[in-house]
């Protein structure tokens, strides 16, 4: 099933990439990601079944529940027309992640350990990748509006400039999606830190997925300061691209590669 989800995702890449020059494409593309959203919903669902419980616990099976809520929260959204260019960035990136997340899982045990049991680790990972799927979704956004910028820049703007959303529509999803996504992390940190304090005793340990997770709050805290602050168009672009550098440092970086009671390389 994971190559069915594999070859449906680089089909609704190359489609809708090829749809920002044939607008005929785009339903095909929406309908291969919508294909591969109902076989990740399969697959979660016997993974749940097989552990008896919340299957994102290794970095495969997180990262299929990142793309399985990205395309979720996509092909809701995509009836709107500002959102009609989204899957020829959307597809791409979640392929990519989806690709990534394959080459470094580990099998699943056959049944949780303890520590990885219960509602508040369930409401902490879910919240934590809602907030993430908002920021993938703001900083897609934000890279529509600077393609539309450098196109508008030349003389001659490619069919690709006029499949782009307007400007202003881009730049007030990747702000709205930021607005949404810093609440879910917030609480993400805080069911976080109650269920840190049932298994470790402390409410906070200084791990470095901790430290980082606040650090990336306080870059999104910053992009909605300086939204007030009058920043807007193309500096409140790069900073929204750049903001989701902090969450890709914060789940490869800090997951992978650091120990602790966030470490998602196995499940055992």
């Amino acid at each position: 099933m994971r190559l069915a989800v594999l070859a449906l995702l680089v089909a609704a890449s190359a489609t809708a990439v090829r749809g920002f020059y044939r607008p005929a494409l785009e339903p095909v593309a929406r309908r291969l990601l919508a294909a591969a959203f109902l076989v990740e919903t399969a697959l979660l669902g016997h993974a749940a079944v097989r552990l008896q419980g919340f299957p994102a616990v290794t970095v495969g099976s997180w990262v299929e529940f990142f793309v399985w809520m990205v395309l979720g929260v996509y092909l809701v959204g995509v009836r709107r027309p500002s959102w009609a260019a989204l899957g020829g960035f959307v597809a791409p990136l979640v392929t990519v992640i989806w690709v990534g997340g394959e080459l470094v899982d580990v099998p699943l045990t056959p049944a949780l350990p303890r520590d990885l049991v219960g509602a508040w680790l369930v409401a902490h990972v879910a919240l934590a990748t809602a907030a993430y799927t908002a920021f993938l979704l703001a900083s897609a956004a934000a890279v529509m509006y600077i393609e539309k910028e450098r196109e508008l820049r030349q003389k001659t703007p490619r069919l690709f400039y006029y499949r782009l959303p307007a400007l202003a529509d881009s730049d007030r999803w990747s702000r709205r999606w930021v607005a949404v996504g810093l609440p879910l992390l917030t609480a993400a940190m805080i069911t976080g830190s109650v269920w840190s304090k049932r298994v470790l005793g402390v409410y906070w340990d200084w791990s470095p997925k901790e430290v980082w997770s606040s650090v990336t709050w306080a870059v999104y805290a910053l992009y909605l300061l300086a939204r007030r602050w009058g920043w807007g168009g193309h500096r409140a672009a790069w900073l929204s691209i750049w903001a989701f550098v902090f969450v890709a440092v914060n789940f490869l970086g800090v997951n992978i590669v650091f120990h602790g009671v966030h470490d998602y390389r196995g499940a055992g």
